[in-house]
């Protein structure tokens, strides 16, 4: 992996998540069972969060503190319950801000990305949590990974919305 092609991922996935969403309604945005009970705008404010998330680890290691903000490494349960409290936070926002905030967590996504050396993002050991992976593993998964899992789940939820009676 170098930082060029990890870039041309995040930006590939994020395209082809952005034409997937184009095909949402936004009466559609609310509606349950993309993933379980989430709706789209639920899962769309979770892809903020981890973006987030990882901002601030890409930008605690460019200051050379310690983040302790990624939490990799816990249990399936406790991340199910940390995804339970991002959607319950994020529950009450307008469709509105909720996709303001999903392009500007993209964006400051990139920036982080672009601002990080490759030699930090080829890395190992340098967040507690991810053991023997590079660093640009902790990125993908919050990125172009994460855009296309989701991704794939909005297609079979709509795939199920076009075949319901």
């Amino acid at each position: 992996m170098t930082k060029s092609r990890l870039l041309q991922s995040i930006q590939s996935e994020r395209e082809v998540l952005a034409a997937t969403l184009a095909q949402v309604r936004e009466d559609q945005m609310d509606e349950p069972g993309v993933c379980g009970a989430w709706s789209v705008k639920d899962v769309l404010a979770h892809i903020v969060a981890w973006e987030e998330l990882m901002v601030r680890c890409l930008r605690g290691i460019q200051d050379l503190t310690v983040p302790g903000l990624v939490p990799y490494g816990i249990s399936d349960d406790a991340l199910d319950e940390l995804n339970g409290q991002i959607r319950e936070e994020n529950r009450g926002k307008p469709l509105d801000q909720v996709l303001k905030e999903f392009e500007r967590s993209y964006e400051e996504s990139v920036t982080a990305v672009e601002e990080t050396s490759e030699e930090e993002l080829l890395a190992i050991g340098r967040v507690e949590g991810l053991g023997n992976e590079p660093l640009w593993h902790m990125v993908a998964a919050n990125t172009c990974w994460h855009y296309r899992d989701h991704r794939e789940l909005l297609e079979a939820w709509q795939e199920g919305l076009e075949g319901a009676p």
